[in-house]
């Protein structure tokens, strides 16, 4: 295990493989029992759903120092047929870049990267080992950087302070904040699905309105999933500006959209576009 506490854990896996360190144990032969984390996959409709490691959830109570990082890039060449966004969340510890745990959501692969996340964890590997994993690659397959570096260079990037992030669910708060909020998408991205009164100002115009964004307030910067909206806050950082990048962008805030509206059938979402977890 991770952090040594004793907890119930209904698994095939782990209980097959404690059957047999029972077994080794009972004839005499050496066994080293390291504990199990808990990491499994679950099919939901056409969904697929994994986990591996520690989730927040099991940080509350305990003295571990974590942050959290989103991706969501195609789980394999985006050209390709079939092709799907991944949904994906990286747990490290603050201190040392220690890998947690992580969960991936999609429509394609999701078991192969918590099985990486998983190795990661045994063997106490740290974020930035995650950006130099040497893992198979054909278009069909995955992508020439795997959403395990990507996750391993965005959690290096905070880790080391390169950048500062909010999370994707802070999006409501600083709405009723009246924060300054820009979506740099292309302009028929942001028509076709976008957060209700943030200013649109696509990437490649970035540099040509800076005068637009007010100086003396903070500027939160969300695209599609994060990735440009992370080079759009070090531009703004260039320039003097107090920078966020929005992780997890508009694809986590439109599922995350879509889950809260269908619990509570009464609510208007904060969204303008078709909502649809996808």
């Amino acid at each position: 295990g991770i952090t040594k506490i004793a907890m119930p854990l209904a698994m095939a896996g782990p209980a097959n493989k404690q059957g047999r360190l029972i077994a080794d144990h009972i004839f005499g032969l050496d066994v080293n029992n390291k504990g199990y984390i808990g990491t499994g996959i679950v099919k939901l409709f056409d969904m697929n759903i994994s986990c591996t490691g520690l989730r927040e959830k099991d940080l509350e109570n305990t003295n571990y120092s974590y942050d959290v990082v989103y991706a969501a890039p195609s789980d394999i060449v985006s050209i390709m047929p079939n092709s799907n966004l991944l949904f994906s969340k990286l747990i490290f510890d603050k201190n040392d870049g220690r890998v947690l745990g992580a969960q991936f959501a999609s429509y394609g692969s999701a078991d192969k990267r918590a099985d990486v996340i998983a190795t990661a964890i045994k063997a106490k590997m740290t974020v930035l080992d995650l950006c130099d994993l040497e893992l198979a690659y054909a278009p069909a397959f995955s992508t020439g950087k795997d959403v395990i570096n990507k996750l391993g260079y965005i959690a290096t990037n905070i880790l080391q302070n390169r950048y500062k992030q909010v999370r994707f669910s802070d999006v409501y708060n600083l709405l009723e904040n009246n924060a300054q909020i820009i979506d740099v998408r292309n302009l028929n991205e942001y028509e076709i699905l976008n957060i209700s009164s943030v200013k649109h100002i696509s990437m490649d115009k970035i540099r040509l309105k800076l005068n637009e964004l007010n100086k003396n307030k903070p500027v939160y910067v969300h695209c599609n999933t994060g990735q440009r909206s992370y080079n759009i806050v070090l531009i703004l950082k260039h320039y003097g500006f107090d920078a966020y990048n929005i992780a997890g962008g508009i694809q986590f805030v439109r599922n995350y959209e879509t889950m809260k509206c269908y619990n509570n059938k009464n609510r208007k979402n904060i969204l303008n576009g078709k909502l649809q977890l996808k």
